[in-house]
């Protein structure tokens, strides 16, 4: 069965920063929103894939070994386990 996730309204439940909220789960999947400002810190999740998707905005960060990685509203990024 399908069940249908309105970005815009999950967005509407809440204001806080920096703060995941999970709006969805398949398998062993989570699918997280969050609201960000300011600089963005790189990290990695080696134990897991990871992924990006600005929905409004733009993000620039600065990754290793490339000078800059900009993206923009609707845009999306996958990293590898571990990787960028």
């Amino acid at each position: 069965m399908y069940q249908l996730v309105n970005l815009a309204q999950k967005f509407s439940l809440f204001s806080e920063q920096w703060q995941p909220k999970v709006v969805a789960e398949m398998n062993d999947y989570q699918f997280k929103v969050v609201r960000i400002a300011g600089d963005f810190i790189w990290h990695s999740h080696p134990e897991t894939d990871e992924t990006l998707m600005v929905v409004e905005g733009g993000i620039a960060r600065g990754l290793p070994r490339r000078a800059c990685a900009g993206e923009g509203r609707g845009d999306g990024r996958r990293a590898a386990r571990g990787g960028t």
